[in-house]
């Protein structure tokens, strides 16, 4: 009794294919005359493997494509049935399964590696993990979602960070959601409505948060900050402002507005029990958020250098003290790091 295995030579190859062949061996008995009919095949195997949705409907007409790695060929084009797909007759070798169209949704992986060597072959699975959306903001900005959930009853929130531009991100399922732009813009609506499946939501954003600080050197209840438009007319009264931040005789006092780029408006505060100098400052409106720095030298120190630098050093802007030990810087970009330092 013999047994025969095929046995294949490989020379001058630059790349080496994977060849195998059917059946792997043969039993042979051979006993007064010659056996003939000993054939071998090269092997063709099947390939199976599952798309796992969250949607188990939406797997229903997935198209996968199968491509040799080595020769860079797409061999098959698969299509997906009740989460599962399989191929016939393929041969030997290193291949990928790739999804063709997997873009509205978000996978642990969108391609996978697999090695036929044997006469099934499963390949790993390819998880969807959510559903994709797309932004296209003006500016640096971050949303929190909302979504009732139809597979637990459940409200699902979360919150994401978006970049000025197009931000291609994902949230954990399909349905209908609420993205509500949080941080220091101002849009024309206060949330954004979006179907899983519909095209990029956009965020202009129409206006811009203006941060300063009015600062003391005594503690009241009733101060106010007058803002006055271009017309001279009022169209914002905010107050009474409480204190940010206090050390004995220096009290700060911080207030917000939004403004639109180009906006000019003038600010007077206002206390009982106060007289302030100058009596309003005026600011126009950035096509960013913004922060206004003011500030006194304790005790008044007149002609004293004040040198503004970034956090890598570089010094950005300087001022002099005026005769009641004032200065003023700004407007910043908000969350700008800042050192300030005098000289005199």
């Amino acid at each position: 009794m013999y047994y025969e295995r095929p046995h294949l030579n490989l020379t001058q190859t630059t790349e080496v294919l994977l060849v195998l062949f059917a059946p792997l061996k043969r039993e042979v008995i051979v006993k007064d005359s010659v056996v003939t009919g000993i054939t071998f095949s090269q092997l063709k195997a099947e390939l199976k493997g599952r798309v796992q949705c969250l949607d188990p409907a939406l797997c229903a007409n997935f198209v996968l494509h199968l491509r040799n790695t080595v020769t860079d060929i797409t061999v098959h084009d698969v299509v997906v049935k009740n989460g599962e797909y399989s191929v016939s007759n393929i041969l030997p070798g290193e291949y990928e399964v790739i999804l063709q169209n997997g873009g509205e949704w978000c996978w642990e992986q969108e391609t996978v590696k697999v090695t036929i060597d044997s006469l099934v072959a499963v390949a790993p699975d390819l998880k969807q993990t959510g559903v994709a959306v797309s932004f296209v903001s003006s500016h640096s900005t971050k949303v929190k979602y909302s979504l009732n959930s139809s597979a637990t009853g459940k409200e699902i929130s979360g919150e994401l960070s978006l970049s000025e531009g197009v931000t291609s991100t994902c949230v954990p399922e399909n349905g209908k959601y609420v993205f509500t732009p949080i941080g220091c813009h101002g849009y024309s609506e206060t949330s954004f409505r979006w179907q899983s499946g519909q095209g990029p939501v956009t965020l202009s954003a129409v206006s811009h948060q203006f941060t300063s600080k009015i600062v003391t050197d005594k503690s009241v209840d009733d101060l106010y900050a007058n803002v006055m438009n271009s017309q001279n007319r009022l169209v914002k009264r905010l107050g009474p402002l409480k204190v940010k931040t206090s050390s004995p005789g220096h009290y700060e006092y911080e207030f917000t507005l939004h403004l639109s780029p180009h906006e000019q408006i003038t600010v007077l505060p206002s206390a009982s029990l106060l007289i302030f100098s100058p009596r309003s400052i005026s600011y126009v409106g950035h096509n960013d958020c913004q922060i206004q720095v003011f500030s006194v030298v304790k005790p008044p120190l007149a002609d004293v250098e004040v040198r503004v630098s970034n956090e890598m050093g570089v010094q950005i802007d300087n001022r002099t003290t005026n005769s009641q030990g004032k200065y003023k810087f700004g407007p910043f970009r908000m969350h700008e790091q800042l050192v300030c330092r005098s000289y005199h």
